[in-house]
Order: C-alpha cells, then sequence, then structure tokens
C-alpha cells in the first residue's frame, strides 16, 4: 500500500535501538499472520504461550477490574472483610477505611460490607483458580506438542470456564 502512494518502499523497521532488523520486521509482520522466515516449533510455542496468558486475562476480567491499583484495593478490601469479621461487634469503622466506604452502597453496616466483600472474594478465588487451571494445562499442552500443529490444536483446545 505504501509503495503504491509513495511509488518508493517503505522504510525497513526498526528496533527500539534504531538498528533495522530482522525482529523488527518480524514485530511489524506478526499481527498479519506474516513471518521472515518459517517459523520453529519453539517459536510457535512461545507465540501461542503468549496468547494464552492474554487470553486468561481476558477471561479474569470477566470476574474483576483491571489495573494494579485495583488489585490492591481487592486484596486490602478481603484483608478488612476478614479482620472485621474476626473482630465482630466490636470492628470500628475508622480502622477499616475501604469497607467503610462501602458502607450504604454495598450494604447497611461495616459487617454486613465485609460479608458481601468476602462472599465476592471467594467467588473470584473458585473463578481465578479455574481459569489459572485451563491456563496453565493448556500452555503444558502446547509445551509438549511434538510439532506446530499439534502446538496450534493444543492452544485452540482450551476450554475456559463458564
Amino acid at each position: 500500500m505504501a509503495w503504491r502512494i509513495s511509488a518508493s518502499p517503505t522504510p525497513w523497521p526498526r528496533d527500539d535501538e534504531g538498528a533495522q532488523t530482522d525482529a523488527a520486521l518480524q514485530e511489524v509482520l506478526a499481527p498479519y499472520g506474516l513471518a521472515c522466515w518459517p517459523e520453529t516449533l519453539a517459536s510457535a510455542q512461545a507465540r501461542l504461550c503468549r496468547a494464552i496468558d492474554a487470553a486468561a486475562e481476558t477471561q479474569r476480567q470477566r470476574w474483576i477490574t483491571p489495573g494494579a491499583g485495583q488489585a490492591m484495593t481487592y486484596l486490602t478490601k478481603a484483608d478488612e472483610a476478614r479482620r472485621a469479621v474476626s473482630a465482630g461487634a466490636a470492628a470500628d469503622t475508622a480502622d477499616y477505611p475501604l469497607l467503610a466506604a462501602e458502607i450504604g452502597i454495598t450494604a447497611a453496616s461495616l459487617l454486613e460490607v465485609a460479608g458481601a466483600v468476602l462472599a465476592a472474594h471467594q467467588a473470584w478465588l473458585v473463578a481465578g483458580a479455574a481459569i489459572e487451571a485451563a491456563r496453565l494445562a493448556c500452555k503444558a499442552a502446547v509445551g509438549t506438542a511434538a510439532d506446530i500443529a499439534g502446538a496450534e490444536a493444543a492452544a485452540a483446545a482450551v476450554v475456559w470456564p463458564a
């Protein structure tokens, strides 16, 4: 396309250091299913494992909000919820700021919020474990494939939890 527009070839892609390399060209071609050279089993396995990891992350996002800050918030809320339930009626909202922020939104009281957070956390643990099992089993099958076709078949056979 660029050739037709400018009547001259496009420049060879450059890597992060500015060098024109086959690897830089391969990065440009890969999204289109093209390659500079025939793919090896090892490179196919690596490509498929990256795709499996990306698909697992998409599956996780059906259950949780993405982002490092959000992950920290979820972990802290689960910790606060466990501590609040252990404290029982003596739990003071000042000691549980993330749970306190949800009072009147998620539930009417600190302990009710803690219960809701723990229920959501438990549901995530079940879903997350199922996603992780599918991800790891699929990557293991890809890794033990004897050829590229077998690796691709193994990757395509992944069954994500419903």
